[in-house]
């Protein structure tokens, strides 16, 4: 419990909003993992907070590739003629550039502006940009 606080500061510092509860879930189970590996001849706070900070930023890389690996794509797609919404995706993916495109599928994930910047790996300004562009190219659609 004494490090509960710093759990939840490393979420809100590498943005996993999205995933909290997994992320505190994780974060927990390697804090109790890390205790049993200490030795006697660090600080253990030190100690605990160092390797919890490199073990979010593996979890943030995770979440990463896992969200490039299931992220939308054509071959994804069912076409129905009776399903407009695809036909209008293959369309804008056809109009848009692969930055615009991402954010569209995040968008449609339900994903917010600091989440997409975090899996991206882009300004959050940057983000903002890409959206403004594609509602741009999207608007005729």
């Amino acid at each position: 419990m004494q490090y509960d606080r710093y759990i939840h500061y490393l979420i809100h510092k590498y943005k996993l909003y999205y995933d909290a509860e997994d992320a505190y879930q994780q974060l927990s189970i390697d804090l109790y993992l890390l205790t049993l590996k200490y030795d006697d001849t660090k600080d253990f706070d030190q100690y605990i907070k160092y390797q919890l900070n490199f073990k979010a930023i593996d979890y943030t890389r995770k979440t990463v590739k896992y969200y490039e690996r299931h992220m939308l794509s054509d071959k994804h797609i069912e076409i129905s003629k009776e399903d407009d919404d695809s036909l209008w995706l293959i369309d804008a993916h056809h109009l848009l550039n692969e930055y615009e495109y991402t954010w569209l599928n995040y968008a449609l994930q339900g994903l917010s502006v600091q989440q997409m910047s975090q899996l991206m790996n882009k300004s959050e300004s940057s983000i903002k940009g890409y959206r403004q562009n594609a509602r741009l190219k999207l608007k005729p659609l």
